[in-house]
């Protein structure tokens, strides 16, 4: 049985990982390990530019997304994407002279969010973009006059510091308690719980790697969507797509012009704020997907509420037809053995149980010994995953699906009157009707049609003898709206470019397949899908499959057709 829900797999320096044997270690490049990685089963590679600093690393990351273009990484046949994962406004220690400095419970320890101070026993600077960052005194200010203190976590929450009223001291100075941990070292992350905090969606360094990004980006790229970090809102979403579609206005106006927005990245908002959970409907209207961050949100939330929180959002997610991503530490005990731990096991099974479409590795990948163990493992717990939600499935939850699909959708229409109203005031207005027409495709115009042909196709699609859904969409969307139902067969979604092709790789069930757009009439088109799928292995003679689409083919926003062929 093929995997439908993706695999992420993040990239890392160059280093020695094990071989798929675990009897040997070999080092490999950054560029080695993408072809080991999707050749392991992978579907994205994700490029986490948080680590990416110097003019060095930014050259080679550039070298390797232009060999990706030209070159084949991915076994025959295979789609993959690339989705860089920009830093966003990390708040940071300064650096201590000695790269950390040891630390006891009960001391004292002084943030300055103001002036520059090197890193020592008695304190450190706080920066953002490498500036003292003074909004933090401000929030956390504001904060404790409706609290009697605050958790401050640095890092992985590894080091617990307790902020009182009393610890707000002249010239911009926390003064904490130490409640945990052993040391504090240089260019630590720094999260004060439950406090809601001010800063730019892009940082200086997220734009410089955003213009390092945008020229390798267009329909012929592999770069397929952009990760935003720290979301707090719809707008952060839409300035970021809108920033993408001015540099595409200047230097690719062809592309532009003969694709529309269709040309420009996914942006994946992450959502790891408590800002993003009060906005989630508006971010998930706004983004192309979202990434369930589980490590901010857990640092930022109390733990005990974040598995609700995830559920939540896959499933929201789910009845729009956005991707949905769950990441951080999904198997994070691999980094360094062969076996995850059992409660690892049952977080993945979970997550793919519960919808996402993709399931993210991080450190296992981008730093561990056992890169191709871990994507192994991920595999197996998948497939196990999807195989009981299959037998879950009954003709009852697709109603349900159905209906509540519904529900959600006319709300997020009445939200949208006061969406139009922002989109035209963040942005000029040739890129607002094109953005806005393609929310009214997403969500609909309120009819069903969409609604009723998906669910007409997976309802159909629980017969054993339909063995595909054959989707011709010009953007994907079709296979989008029919994989919300999770139907037993696969969707072949026919799509007229590579870019539309590797966007299907983060829908879960979906296998792409590109047609072009010179085929405008409809059975011959099916006829040529059908020919692909089987030169793919997707299909054999004699089998059958539905067919959804919309007459006229390849017109967003009109499907209104479906049939059922025999190959």
């Amino acid at each position: 049985m093929q995997r439908k829900s993706a695999i992420i797999a993040t990239l890392g320096p160059k280093r020695a990982i094990a071989n798929d044997n675990a009897d040997k270690l070999k080092e490999f490049s950054t560029t080695s390990q993408a072809k080991l990685f999707l050749a392991a089963g992978a579907n994205v590679l994700r490029i986490n530019f948080s680590h990416i600093k110097d003019t060095k690393a930014r050259d080679e990351t550039v070298t390797m997304i232009r060999e990706m273009t030209l070159g084949n990484y991915a076994p025959k046949g295979q789609s993959f994407a690339v989705m860089p994962d920009l830093q966003g406004p990390k708040i940071r220690l300064g650096q201590f002279p000695e790269s950390s400095v040891p630390i006891h419970i009960g001391q004292r320890f002084n943030l300055h969010t103001q002036d520059m101070v090197e890193g020592n026993p008695d304190g450190v600077s706080v920066l953002l973009d490498n500036k003292p960052f003074t909004k933090l005194y401000q929030a956390v200010e504001q904060a404790l006059k409706t609290r009697k203190d605050i958790d401050i976590l640095l890092g992985d929450g590894e080091v617990l510091l307790k902020l009182t009223g009393q610890g707000l001291k002249p010239g911009g100075v926390l003064e904490t308690e130490v409640r945990s941990g052993t040391s504090i070292g240089s260019y630590k992350g720094i999260t004060p719980a439950n406090v809601p905090m001010e800063a730019p969606s892009c940082t200086r360094k997220d734009l410089e790697d955003l213009a390092l990004l945008l020229p390798e980006c267009g329909i012929a790229s592999p770069i397929t969507a952009v990760c935003q970090s720290f979301v707090k809102r719809a707008e952060d979403a839409i300035t970021l797509k809108y920033r993408m579609w001015q540099w595409f206005k200047q230097r690719e106006p062809e592309q532009l012009e003969q694709w529309g927005l269709e040309c420009l990245p996914w942006v994946i908002s992450k959502i790891e704020t408590p800002q993003a959970i009060e906005n989630l409907d508006d971010i998930l209207l706004c983004s192309d997907g979202v990434m369930v961050a589980r490590g901010d949100l857990g640092l930022q939330l109390d733990p005990e509420s974040i598995p609700y929180l995830q559920q939540e959002i896959i499933r929201r997610g789910n009845l729009l037809g956005r991707p949905v991503i769950t990441a951080t530490e999904m198997l994070a005990s691999m980094e360094q053995s062969l076996r995850p731990r059992r409660s690892e096991v049952t977080d993945v099974h979970e997550a793919v149980r519960e919808g996402s479409s993709c399931v993210m590795l991080s450190g296992e990948t981008s730093n561990g010994m056992y890169p191709l163990q871990a994507i192994a493992m991920m595999d197996r717990i998948a497939r196990a995953a999807e195989k009981e939600q299959a037998r879950a499935q009954t003709l009852e939850s697709l109603a349900e699906t159905r209906e509540s699909s519904q529900k959600y959708k006319r709300q997020l229409l009445e939200r949208m009157k006061t969406l139009r109203d922002e989109v035209r005031n963040l942005t000029e207005d040739e890129f607002a009707d094109l953005f806005l027409q393609e929310l009214v495709h997403n969500v609909g115009s309120g009819k069903g049609d969409t609604d009723r042909i998906s669910y007409a196709a997976a309802f159909l699609a629980q017969d054993p003898e339909i063995h595909s859904i054959i989707a011709p969409s010009y953007t994907g969307r079709t296979a989008r709206m029919v994989s919300r139902f999770f139907p037993r067969a696969r969707v072949l979604a026919a799509v007229p470019n590579q870019l539309a092709a590797r966007r299907m790789t983060f829908v879960r069930g979906v296998t792409p397949i590109v047609v072009g757009t010179h085929e405008k009439e409809a059975t011959r088109l099916i006829e040529q899908a059908a020919h692909q799928a089987k030169q793919q292995a997707q299909l054999t003679t004699g089998d059958r499959a539905l067919v959804i689409s919309g007459i006229p083919l390849f017109r967003p926003g009109t499907m209104n057709n479906l049939s059922i062929i025999e190959v």
